[in-house]
């Protein structure tokens, strides 16, 4: 029991700073809006309508640093996935991505979601909401999006 404790004090500070991060976001979350801006969003078939995600709890260390992939469950517009990130501690950036979940019928659906979330976002967690926004799209160049949650 004693090695236990002394493993926990060994966090580094990077390590305690990106668990702090992690703890604010992996929660049960209900969008409240999402919107996507730049000149490719007026040829995208997108409108919002509703959906939730569910971040699993994950634990940052410097062993896997840069190679350890957390995600949850989404639920956008009726399509089921699981939307995947990873936090870059250089830049304090997230690289989101989402897979296809196991009910996906409609690909050409996932195929314009993966496009819309697969990119290097920022996250900030105020009290009950989350307010992201998409620094760079990975498959979109003139597309930005960003969203607003709500912790369920």
């Amino acid at each position: 029991m004693f090695a236990g404790l002394m493993a926990c004090e060994k966090d580094s500070a990077e390590e305690k700073m990106v668990n702090a991060e992690f703890s604010k976001i992996q929660a049960n979350w209900s969008f409240s809006s999402f919107k996507l801006a730049g000149k490719a969003s007026d040829t995208l078939k997108f409108n919002f309508n509703s959906g939730s995600f569910r971040w699993a709890s994950c634990k940052y260390t410097d062993e896997g640093k840069y190679s350890q992939l957390c995600g949850g469950d989404i639920t956008l517009n009726g399509l089921d996935g699981y939307l995947t990130y990873l936090y870059d501690v250089d830049r304090k950036q997230y690289q989101l991505g989402l897979l296809e979940g196991d009910n996906t019928k409609d690909k050409m659906q996932y195929s314009l979601y993966r496009k819309i979330l697969t990119g290097k976002w920022t996250i900030e967690v105020v009290g009950d909401v989350l307010n992201a926004t998409q620094i760079e799209n990975d498959s979109i160049p003139d597309l930005k999006a960003s969203f607003v949650a709500n912790k369920k």
